[in-house]
């Protein structure tokens, strides 16, 4: 997982991701990095409702050949930056009762802000629906 503050690599690496993503057919409804204060890193979340009948396996599977064909695009975001959930997780529904996106690709920072009395240090969203 990324350590320290989320540079501009990493998120140009994520839109990236998700627009490749979204190009090999892959349903990401909801793409956002966040935060962890806890172990002081960021995962990049992607909610896709695969990973919820199918299992997050075979969608790390589909990621896992994105990055492959695109290594050098992707630089210097890994896999292992990559967490992947289902499009109803609590965390994505969380997310939505604040906000809301197109199916584009955004970026809109969320710092410091409580959802339902929920803390959200700091995420950064390119698509939450």
């Amino acid at each position: 997982m990324a350590k320290g503050p989320l540079v501009d690599k990493l998120t140009s690496g994520g839109r990236k991701l998700v627009e490749l993503a979204d190009a090999a057919h892959l349903d990401v409804r909801s793409a956002l990095w966040l935060y962890r204060p806890e172990s002081d890193d960021w995962v990049l979340v992607m909610a896709l409702p695969e990973a919820g009948t199918l299992g997050p396996r075979k969608v790390y599977s589909r990621i896992q050949r994105v990055f492959a064909l695109h290594r050098a695009e992707l630089d210097p975001l890994k896999l292992e930056d990559v967490t992947v959930i289902a499009a109803d997780d609590p965390l994505i529904q969380l997310f939505r009762i604040a906000l809301r996106t197109g199916p584009g690709i955004s970026e809109i920072r969320f710092s410091q802000n409580r959802i339902d009395n929920t803390l959200i240090e700091d995420a950064l969203i390119y698509r939450l629906q």
